[in-house]
């Protein structure tokens, strides 16, 4: 069984899971995350579908109608004749200036939003004197895994992590060196977890404690 969720009606209903299908919504998924990709390099937008009998129905018509004429599209290009000319004729070059303005913005934003994620997921240097807030150095305590959070609505699981002693080899020193526990975390921060090779980041939570010897982290 798979569900099928119903964008116009919001309904979420089960239906019976076909091969047939899933080859239709994979190949779907990969068509959009190719488009995403190319977006995120070019800073462009793709085509439009030029299909007025797909466009009609979808509830993105009027944002995308309107991002197209902004970015010189006209009703040649866009395929939908008097229906694109009716969403956004309105449109001045007031009004055209205006949106790529805070689009370029909300771009930059979401720019340096990702710099500072990664910024999170890298190591602690322990010669640089600076305070880091990503204490890489602290691993998933094996013996004690986890406990069981029960005070909210549902059960949710505690990790705690102890801090680990780096060989001088492993940080890229040829000498022992001076470890820094002066990072800015403190109870309640949220936190992203992630592996220590490759720097995937695998959840979110929020600090519960945190001490010199130990972190306890509760998953969102």
């Amino acid at each position: 069984m798979g569900l099928l969720y119903y964008l116009h009606t919001d309904q979420t209903l089960g239906i019976k899971v076909k091969r047939s299908d899933l080859i239709g919504l994979m190949m779907r998924r990969n068509e959009l995350a190719s488009e995403i990709l190319k977006a995120s390099f070019s800073q462009s937008f793709p085509a439009m579908l030029q299909s007025p009998s797909s466009c009609t129905g979808c509830r993105h018509l009027t944002s995308c109608t309107i991002y197209h004429k902004v970015h010189g599209g006209n009703t040649a290009t866009s395929g939908l004749g008097d229906l694109f000319d009716n969403l956004v004729n309105h449109l001045s070059v007031a009004h055209h200036n205006f949106l790529k303005h805070w689009d370029r913005l909300i771009d930059l934003e979401a720019r340096t939003s990702q710099v500072k994620k990664k910024e999170i997921l890298l190591p602690l240097h322990y010669n640089s004197g600076s305070k880091s807030s990503a204490p890489s150095f602290y691993v998933l305590d094996m013996k004690n895994e986890h406990s069981v959070d029960s005070s909210g609505k549902s059960k949710r699981y505690i990790y705690n992590f102890v801090r680990e002693k780096m060989q001088p080899e492993a940080a890229g020193h040829s000498e022992p060196q001076a470890e820094s526990l002066d990072f800015n975390l403190k109870s309640g921060d949220c936190v992203v977890l992630s592996t220590q090779s490759g720097r995937i980041a695998v959840a979110n939570g929020s600090i519960r404690d945190i001490s010199r010897s130990h972190i306890t982290v509760l998953p969102d």
